[in-house]
């Protein structure tokens, strides 16, 4: 009852304000210069009134008495005492009293939010009061304009005020826009959103206690279930709410949106007239002092002679205010024009977007929508003149600045005034008086240049936006009728205004004027083809003699293939050179948009000659491809034989194309441009059909290989589904793609003789390394010939790594260099084209509502979001296999990386890829993280029971990737294994034992597990040899052979240095002990062998007796018989 009574209250209210305006609109806009915005805002006045009834009549059915009930059921302060009073130690009632209180916070949340939003709505009267009072402020500035005398000053302050209101407006208007159209598309779907809410069923109950007498959990389960109704009901209730005050916040949206271009508006107007009155006094202003100085000079000529330099720089500012003041009035010229413009493109871009929703794109809107992408053209390069507009303003505040300081320094000399001649203190008034009316003129210039090039800029942005627009739906739909019989009858009057002579007025005096216009320009472009011509002539015979160099491994070198491809480019230069130079040539005169499309075909024809013509110098007997790259000889006969005529063929109907789409007829495209874009078509079809077709007799790996049939097919499918499209009217669709097709074969062609150009340098450097490996080779063969062998020297391995291994890891680094330069450079080619693609997000496959703070938003998955995650998910897995290699082959060539770090930031940057992969292609098919977490907590409990050792083993190899208590390469003993560690992967370690056997290890037991390392920190380890020898052998002399067969091994490492000891006096042997220490694992058993056979060696020579083990009997007691026998016996 009360919000009835205070709707009634500010109805009464804002009338009264209504009729006031009303009644005084009339004669207060009658004293305006224009009153094209004073008739706006009276007519915005007359119909707000029908708008307030509108909205107060839509907001007396809003009933909001649901969220009071809802609130006055709330279960917060119930749960929240269950919460108190509970125990000390959380139970499951507990936690299900927390999940109420937290079910109640989330619902009251959404539903405060939808009471704010209608309170906002509630409160419209203020608002318009705002709109009222601001439109009201706005006119009187007007009003007054013609009644107050102003200053130059004041004059100026108002207009930086009124400027710095009009930003903040614009700023404003902006924000109002973006949000009255999310209002907008939000009640598109709110319907939609409402629906699915309703669809869905409230939650399931949830389970009884198995304990029946736990009375407080079951009375937490029945509090659990009734909070989670009431959250559903919530958001309901809140849809509902939203939905009921759509359409008044979107009337009070269009309402301010309105009252802000009505004052917008008045502000133009009032600076329009405030800055034609600066301009006119400060001309009058200009013209006073001007009239000062010469009275001045002709008064006292004396005066004029001492300050001539004085005299003369006032001059110069008088002439610089003057300039000021013209540019100030094209600048403004500019503005208007510029206002203009944006104006028109606003109402365009509106139209297109209007007709694409109310019926989308058919033919006739098709070719609507292609003249439309015709007219951008008038709008100029934007680009370049906002450029021109920002070092234009950039300068004009450098030289404020400078003048602020002259004025600075010139008020800071009071010598010059106290001086007794009035003629110097006149002087120094009209200096100062000049210098304060140029600052104030570069100011205003500064402030104009300002305003231009913002429109400049937002003229800009909508250019693009309405050109992308236009391009994305004009790629997608036919912009001309299908080929018919009434297209065949529409021949005749295409063929009449094909030779209609006033229609080629334009291009053919374009034309004239680049071929004669500048007899001198055309002179010099010849004598330099032709110079060109006459030097590229000696081509062959350079070509010959340079591959004469080639067949000799000893001359043969990369800078002979630099020459020969220059040699090959200044061949072809003489037609390019030509065509850039007419193309370049026609843009310098009065653009046509026949001649500006000519222009641009042919610049790009050029291009393309450039490729083909270099080609088909490659391919010649002597050319770079045969002699340098090794390039099959059947395939560069075929292409040579094709290009030759399809390069001057193809040129032509360019060039024809072009004219044809530049002709103002649309008949000529429609007709003509069709025909040639059907032969252009069917003429690239051809000759990759030709050049690509199966050689019986050849045998080379190209012509076999599936690659070649692959190629063929793509073409013609290519070259046929153009040709259909062209049939079906879809010529600027033809018309977009066929360049770039073009321009793909060019960058690919580019790329793969970037790429044999490096693979010759490639198998030059390794030939000259195996030439120099086989004469260093050589050079110590001959060197142990001359010195014999040395004995007990053992030969160390080569350091070098092999040829092989140097190709494999080059030739890996650069197909991985090449195919990422091809990616750039095609996606550079296909750039203005891939916006078009947007289309693809307006077919929706699957959508589903998800909650996102207070609102129900509809989240959707599009078919461009499909199709790019699967795209991205191809990529990812490319990504996951090569990349890691690539980094390993990186930082193999690093000093500063090791092999061990190179395998863990390898594995590392594996990992990595697999979890952002994960994570940008669930979140592009739908689900999010916040979803995601529920499913990955279930996911990890059930890892922890099912999975243990698996998860403990994953999480074991990432501590040893981070701590590497284990590396690729390091000599281990687990347990009872021994052996080098060759892998870490996800789940175990391989390691490979002496007899090279691989034994899998879960990474678990390098945790868990007691763990020798033999090379962790260093790969010095020690050898103990144990020796004996007998009771007879001198000590000293024992250890001092040890010592130094020791010290004489090779092997054998000097710090530290080894050690003997003599350690026993055993049972059967003194005991010694020798110690050596070797650099390498692998130098261990070798070192053994060799120690061990010197050893015995020296041994025996010295006399040394190596002692075993003895035992002496000694017999106590013997029988009769038997010692009878032994004395016998030994007599």
């Amino acid at each position: 009852m009360q919000d009835t009574q205070n709707f009634h209250f500010h109805t009464v209210l804002v009338t009264v304000v209504l009729g006031i305006c009303l009644f005084l609109s009339p004669a207060s806009f009658a004293n305006t210069s224009d009153g094209n915005a004073a008739l706006g805002v009276s007519e915005f006045l007359r119909g707000l009134s029908s708008e307030i009834e509108q909205i107060e009549a839509e907001l007396q059915r809003v009933d909001d008495e649901a969220v009071t009930a809802w609130f006055d059921n709330s279960l917060k302060e119930e749960a929240e005492a269950a919460v108190e009073a509970g125990p000390a130690v959380a139970d499951a009632a507990h936690e299900r009293w927390l999940q109420v209180v937290e079910n109640e916070r989330l619902a009251a949340e959404r539903l405060s939010g939808a009471q704010l939003r209608l309170q906002e709505v509630q409160d419209y009267a203020e608002r318009i009061d705002s709109m009222i009072e601001r439109l009201e402020a706005a006119r009187q500035s007007l009003e007054s304009q013609d009644t107050e005398e102003l200053s130059l000053s004041q004059i100026e302050a108002d207009i930086s005020t009124l400027n710095s209101r009009q930003q903040q407006l614009q700023l404003e208007l902006e924000q109002q826009r973006s949000a009255l159209q999310r209002i907008q598309e939000q009640s598109i779907s709110q319907t939609e959103t409402l629906e699915e809410l309703m669809q869905q069923t409230p939650p399931e109950p949830v389970a009884p206690p198995v304990d029946a007498e736990n009375h407080r959990l079951k009375q937490a389960i029945d509090a659990l279930q009734a909070s989670a109704t009431r959250r559903h009901e919530a958001r309901l209730i809140a849809a509902r709410l939203d939905q009921a005050i759509l359409q008044p916040r979107i009337r009070l949206l269009r309402l301010e949106t309105q009252a802000g271009e009505l004052e917008l508006a008045l502000i133009a107007e009032n600076l329009l007239w405030l800055e034609g009155e600066f301009n006119n006094r400060s001309t009058q202003e200009l013209r006073q002092l001007n009239s000062d100085l010469l009275h001045l000079v002709e008064r006292e000529p004396e005066l004029a002679q001492h300050y001539q330099e004085e005299v003369q720089e006032l001059r110069s500012r008088i002439d610089s205010v003057a300039q000021h003041y013209e540019d100030l009035k094209t600048l403004q010229q500019q503005r208007d024009k510029y206002e203009q413009q944006l104006n028109d493109l606003t109402h365009s871009l509106g139209a297109v977007k209007e007709r694409l929703e109310v019926s989308g794109l058919t033919e006739v809107v098709g070719t609507q929508f292609l003249d439309e992408k015709k007219r951008l053209a008038d709008y100029g390069n934007t680009r370049i003149t906002l450029q021109s507009l920002e070092h234009e303003l950039a300068q004009s505040r450098l030289r404020s600045i400078s003048l602020r300081d002259d004025l600075r320094s010139l008020q800071q000399l009071p010598e010059l005034a106290a001086v007794g001649n009035r003629g110097v203190q006149e002087l120094v008034r009209i200096g100062t008086e000049l210098l304060n009316l140029q600052v104030q003129s570069e100011e205003q210039l500064t402030e104009q240049l300002r305003q231009n090039e913002y429109r400049v800029r937002q003229i800009a942005e909508l250019k693009d936006s309405l050109d992308q627009i236009l391009s994305e739906t004009l790629l997608w739909w036919p912009s001309h009728s299908p080929a018919s019989l009434a297209w065949l009858k529409r021949s005749d009057n295409a063929f009449a205004a094909l030779v209609d002579p006033s229609a080629w007025r334009g291009v053919t005096q374009g034309v004239w004027q680049a071929t004669f216009g500048s007899p001198l320009t055309s002179l010099l472009v010849l004598v330099l083809v032709g110079g060109v011509y006459l030097t590229g002539r000696k081509t062959n015979y350079h070509l010959k003699q340079i591959a004469d160099q080639t067949a000799h491994k000893y001359t043969d070198n990369i800078a002979l293939t630099y020459k020969a491809m220059g040699w090959s480019l200044i061949r072809v230069l003489p037609v390019p050179v030509l065509l850039y130079a007419f193309a370049l040539q026609l843009t310098q005169e009065e653009l046509t948009p026949g001649t500006e499309i000519l222009s641009s075909v042919i610049s790009t024809a050029a291009g393309w000659w450039l490729a083909g013509h270099l080609f088909v110098i490659f391919t010649r007997d002597s050319g770079v491809g045969p002699v340098h790259f090794d390039w099959n000889a059947v395939l560069l006969s075929r292409v040579r034989r094709n290009l030759v005529w399809f390069l001057p063929v193809q040129l032509i109907l360019i060039i024809l194309l072009a004219l044809a789409y530049g002709h103002p007829d649309e008949r000529v495209y429609d007709v003509f441009g069709r025909l040639g874009l059907m032969l252009v078509t069917a003429l690239n079809g051809l000759i990759a059909w030709r050049i690509l077709a199966p050689a019986p007799g050849d045998q080379g790996a190209f012509f076999k290989s599936i690659k070649r049939r692959i190629l063929r097919l793509v073409f013609v499918f290519l070259s046929l589904a153009t040709l259909v499209l062209t049939v079906a009217g879809y010529l600027l669709t033809v018309g977009e793609l066929l360049p770039r097709f073009v321009d793909t074969l060019v960058v690919s062609s580019l790329v793969l003789i970037l790429y044999s150009l490096a693979v010759r340098a490639l198998v030059l450097s390794e030939t000259r390394l195996r030439i120099r490996r086989l004469r260093e080779q050589r050079a110590r063969a001959a060197l142990e010939n001359m010195s014999g062998e040395v004995e007990g020297v053992t030969e160390l391995p080569e350091p070098h790594l092999s040829i092989e291994d140097i190709g494999q890891q080059t030739q890996t680094l650069l197909k991985t260099s090449v195919f990422t330069g091809l990616l750039i450079a095609l996606f550079i080619v296909w750039a203005d084209v891939l916006p078009a693609l947007n289309w693809l997000d307006n077919v929706t496959l699957w959508s589903r509502t998800i909650a996102v703070g207070e609102a129900e938003v509809i989240s959707r998955v599009s078919l461009q979001d499909f199709l790019l995650a699967l795209l991205l998910a191809g990529f990812f897995i490319m990504a996951t296999r090569n990349l890691p290699g690539l980094i390993e082959i990186l930082l193999s060539r690093s000093r500063l990386v090791d092999e061990v770090h190179s395998y863990t930031v390898t594995t590392l940057v594996r990992y990595a890829l697999t979890v952002v992969a994960v994570v940008t292609i669930f979140s592009l098919i739908g689900l999010r993280w916040s979803e995601l977490q529920w499913m990955v907590a279930a996911l990890t409990l059930g890892l922890g029971f099912g999975l243990q050792e698996v998860v403990a083993n994953f999480v074991s190899g990432l501590i040893m990737l981070f701590e590497r208590p284990v590396r690729v390469g390091d000599t281990i003993t687990i347990g009872e294994y021994s052996g080098t560690v060759a892998r870490i992967r996800t789940r175990a370690t391989t390691i490979i034992d002496w007899d090279n056997r691989e034994i899998v290890v879960p990474n678990k037991n390098f945790i868990t597990e007691r763990l020798i390392n033999w090379t962790l920190s260093d790969n010095i380890t020690r050898i103990v040899i144990p020796v004996g020898v007998s009771y007879d052998s001198d000590p000293e002399q024992v250890m001092d052979i040890l010592y130094r067969i020791a010290v004489a091994h090779p092997l054998s490492l000097t710090d530290p240095e080894p050690n003997v000891y003599f350690l026993s006096f055993a049972d059967s042997a003194l005991s010694f002990e020798l110690r050596v220490y070797v650099s390498q694992m692998s130098d261990r058993l070798v070192t053994t062998s060799e120690l061990h056979t010197q050893i015995l060696k020296a041994f025996r020579k010295e006399g040394i007796e190596i002692s075993f083990p003895q035992m002496d009997l000694h017999i106590r007691d013997m029988p009769e018989r038997a010692l009878a026998k032994f004395n016998g016996g030994s007599d």
